[in-house]
């Protein structure tokens, strides 16, 4: 999977029933938190642990925690902190 970049868009991944779109999407961060090949960031291709502190890159910072929640329609919901 170089090279590739995948916008998520407001209602999960792909176009689909709205339902599958989230299922697509939460098993796709499923199998990306177990891999230990973690994607760059684009912009600038600073490389991150599964706990978003940085490991390489020209990055300055980590990347912030956010709290994800799926509500009971299904729905994910993602807060900054």
């Amino acid at each position: 999977m170089n090279n590739r970049l995948i916008i998520i868009l407001s209602h999960g991944m792909g176009k689909a029933d709205p339902n599958l779109q989230l299922t697509l999407i939460k098993k796709y961060f499923d199998l990306l938190l177990q891999s230990e090949n973690l994607p760059t960031a684009a912009c600038h291709d600073s490389r991150y642990d599964q706990q978003g502190v940085r490991q390489k890159g020209p990055a300055k910072l980590n990347l912030k925690k956010l709290r994800l929640e799926q509500t009971e329609d299904g729905n994910l919901h993602i807060f900054t902190t």
